[in-house]
């Protein structure tokens, strides 16, 4: 179902659309922060939020400041959890522990301990998993944890087998909320390039068209095809096709042959064979040559 956000927005307190659009939009930046192992960015987010209420002209936020940020990421959660139950058990430890690990190496330090803190009365197993402390509102630190855990979530394969598929769906829903923030009109907006058109980049990166060995079929593509099928949608939606520069070209041409080469290995290492023919993706299964025998130099015996 489609919602009208400016008739949604005119109904309430002004000020309040613009900020409900801005923290969903910020929360989600966060998540994809803890993605990129962006340790700035992370910060530079969390301090947004923080300091969104204070700016002049705003009018009070009667609640917690955090508090509609980590409600969004946690709706984002429960949805990766879903996905996470529909392929297997996943035990909260192995989360939790996930989690910690993208706090300890991206979480600014003074919110750190608050982050880490979420995790004290979590279950090991996997009954359901409640972060933050009974009692307490909202803060950084809950927003944190929350954001780690997702992001932990969305780069299991076994969970999303695409990694760059959340990478888009976040991007998309963070230039849609802060479309809606500014009240961007829909005529106006560009938050998703198509797979079609990112199929067409592929026949100009390689010319001629058709050259490059890349099904045109959606249906027929491998998980590494799909991985570069995002990675180029994420592409034009900061550069279209007409305005890539020769530099960006072979670029790109590096990070297509990348991915697919890491898919195959991915693939070869699980023993569930090859991503994709190589005569269609480009790639040649490397073969290790044929070990010489070893020449054994004869033992000088001491005179």
């Amino acid at each position: 179902m489609d919602f009208d956000w400016a008739e949604i927005a005119s109904a309430m307190p002004p000020g309040f659309a613009e900020r409900m659009a801005r923290m969903d939009a910020l929360g989600h930046q966060l998540v994809l922060a803890f993605i990129d192992g962006d340790r700035e960015q992370v910060a530079d987010t969390v301090g947004q939020i923080a300091a969104y209420d204070d700016a002049p002209g705003r009018p009070p936020y009667p609640g917690p400041r955090f508090a509609f940020a980590l409600r969004q990421v946690v709706t984002t959660t429960n949805i990766l959890f879903e996905q996470a139950d529909s392929t297997g058990v996943l035990l909260n430890s192995a989360l939790a522990d996930g989690a910690r690990d993208l706090i300890v190496q991206f979480a600014p330090e003074q919110y750190r301990d608050s982050a880490l803190e979420q995790f004290a009365a979590v279950p090991g197993d996997d009954s359901p998993m409640n972060l933050g402390i009974e009692g307490k509102e909202a803060d950084a630190g809950s927003l944190l944890a929350a954001a780690a855990c997702t992001a932990w979530l969305g780069t299991q394969r076994s969970i999303v087998p695409v990694l760059q598929d959340v990478r888009n769906v976040l991007g998309q829903r963070i230039r849609t909320h802060n479309a809606d923030a500014h009240a961007v009109p829909g005529t106006e907006r560009v938050v998703l390039a198509s797979d079609q058109e990112a199929r067409a980049f592929i026949d100009q990166l390689f010319p001629p068209a058709g050259s490059y060995p890349f099904p045109t079929d959606p249906g027929e593509w491998t998980t590494g095809e799909r991985e570069v099928i995002g990675m180029l949608k994420e592409h034009l939606l900061t550069m279209p096709a007409s305005a890539t520069t020769p530099h960006q070209v072979q670029q790109l041409k590096r990070k297509i042959v990348n991915i697919l080469e890491a898919a195959l290995a991915r693939l070869e290492t699980s023993g569930a064979g090859r991503t994709s023919p190589p005569s269609r993706s480009g790639i040649q299964q490397r073969k290790d040559k044929p070990k010489r025998p070893k020449r054994h130099k004869p033992r000088r015996g001491k005179k």
